[in-house]
């Protein structure tokens, strides 16, 4: 929530043309910069090959193997 408020409130700074308030106006998000966007309906997903199937499969071994060993 408070992200949603310091968004709205710089963007009515920028609907105003009143930029004197736009500095840091929450301490928590000093030093907070945006690093990327995130992808766009049919943009080519840039994971690093782990899926939720993956995870689940190797989540299935591991408690195969561990109930072998009770």
């Amino acid at each position: 929530m408070q992200a949603k408020i310091e968004q709205f409130r710089r963007l009515m700074g920028d609907l105003t043309g009143d930029y004197s308030g736009l500095g840091q106006g929450d301490p928590r998000f000093a030093g907070m910069a945006a690093t990327g966007y995130p992808p766009l309906a049919g943009d080519e997903d840039e994971t690093d090959g782990e899926t939720l199937q993956s995870i689940a499969t190797r989540f299935r071994a591991h408690k195969e193997e561990v109930g072998d060993l009770l």
